[in-house]
């Protein structure tokens, strides 16, 4: 049965489906005590102790995010720290969360609990017309049973008029968050598909 990990609002206009559950946040200072409190995704140390705790891969995943979700590509600096909050960036981004796919269950340093969400909720989701929805990399489309010959390829950069034929039902299959699969230039033609089309 399938396990999601949902990092930030449900509720966001911008979900991205991705295969890799990170060790999750759990107290502010990064260490247990009766004085701390659980870190919610929407406080801007959340950002920063995830990169903490899994690395430069989570960093490049939450920059490309950060780019992606932008209303300005510039401004992908000012936002990222704080790219789950519910207020402050909303004037500069767009809403975004994290969908984290995982085939068995999740291991208990790896969750929020109370952002655990049931795999109807998750299913339903993508039916969802009014939010984008990005699914990175071929694990999750496969995941998912999405047509794999409707995949964005960096290539595809080169010819942004092949983008908008690729987006149904404002669903986007690209290349997994890194820079070697999704580069500026793929990043800067998502962001004007999903940034120009409402």
């Amino acid at each position: 049965m399938p396990h999601y990990q949902i990092i930030g609002d449900i509720n966001a206009e911008i979900l991205i489906y991705l295969p890799n559950v990170p060790i999750m946040p759990s107290y502010e200072d990064g260490v247990s005590s009766a004085e701390n409190k659980p870190i919610a995704p929407d406080n801007p140390k959340f950002c920063q102790q995830l990169i903490a705790l899994n690395g430069n891969h989570w960093r490049k995943i939450l920059t490309i995010a950060a780019k992606l979700c932008a209303h300005d590509e510039s401004q992908w600096r000012d936002i990222k720290d704080s790219l789950f909050s519910s207020s402050g960036t909303i004037t500069k981004c767009k809403s975004c969360a994290l969908i984290i796919c995982c085939d068995k269950e999740l291991q208990p340093e790896k969750t929020l609990h109370r952002q655990q969400e049931p795999q109807v909720k998750v299913d339903s989701l993508i039916n969802n017309q009014t939010v984008w929805h990005i699914f990175a990399g071929q694990q999750v489309q496969q995941h998912f049973n999405l047509d794999l010959a409707k995949q964005i390829e960096k290539s595809d950069a080169d010819s942004p008029d092949k983008l908008p034929s690729k987006t149904v039902n404002r669903q986007l299959l690209t290349p997994y968050l890194d820079y070697r699969q999704f580069p500026n230039k793929l990043i800067t033609e998502i962001r004007k598909v999903i940034h120009d089309y409402d």
